[in-house]
């Protein structure tokens, strides 16, 4: 009967170990730092190379499962062309069928239209992961006091 008890505390000890390792603050800080990374490669695409591209006006005229994600097609015209090619990038938020939306083609692929990447969005989840993981520090170092 005594070494049930004793693989029941070890089982439960494990389990503990296991959870701790899971919401470990150092963890969370490092998505937030990998996601900042992102970030900063989203701003410099939309700051630095954009601005190098034409900017025309495009149709969304279908939004639709992908292969792996919904896609948004767009269609415009570039050079007196008309194309129909799915974006780089959906928001399902913002892009609906029929809303005219402005479209940035490289004169190199006019076939690939490009829309901003809109790091704003993954620099709010860097943040909102390292508010997570001080708090998870903060308690911490409260359970360890109390």
């Amino acid at each position: 009967m005594h070494d049930n008890e004793e693989m029941l505390k070890n089982a439960a000890n494990m389990s503990n170990k296991k959870r701790g390792k899971n919401n470990d603050p150092k963890f969370f800080v490092l998505i937030g730092f990998l996601m900042l990374l992102v970030c900063c490669a989203c701003f410099y695409h939309d700051s630095v190379i954009m601005p190098k591209y034409d900017a025309v006006p495009a149709v969304i005229t279908q939004v639709g499962k992908g292969r792996k994600k919904n896609v948004a097609y767009v269609e415009y015209t570039y050079n007196n062309e008309q194309y129909k090619k799915a974006l780089n990038y959906y928001n399902a938020f913002t892009m609906k069928k029929g809303k005219e939306i402005t479209v940035y083609i490289d004169p190199k692929h006019p076939d690939l239209p490009h829309v901003p990447a809109k790091g704003i969005y993954i620099l709010l989840g860097a943040v909102g992961f390292w508010i997570f993981a001080s708090s998870l520090t903060i308690m911490r170092k409260g359970n360890k006091e109390g």
